[in-house]
């Protein structure tokens, strides 16, 4: 399940990069940090405390970019 969300989340980052229309773009950061976060989720759950770690961060990064206020800093 990870790699598959690792991959889905970095395409959502991509797509959301280079979308011309704000709304679009922001609807894309705050889907692709809730991937983000349940990638966190996985890692830790499969004992990757370190990957849970990195993907929390960057999940708040994403969530930040997007204005997002449900997700806050760790």
């Amino acid at each position: 399940m990870l790699p598959l969300l690792v991959t889905q989340t970095q395409l959502l980052r991509a797509i959301a990069n280079g979308a011309t229309n704000e709304e679009m773009r922001r609807a894309l950061l705050c889907l692709a940090a809730r991937y983000a976060e349940y990638a966190g989720w996985m890692a830790q759950e499969s004992g990757n405390e370190r990957g849970a770690t990195w993907w929390t961060a960057t999940a708040v990064r994403l969530a930040q970019a997007d204005g997002d206020p449900e997700l806050p800093p760790t």
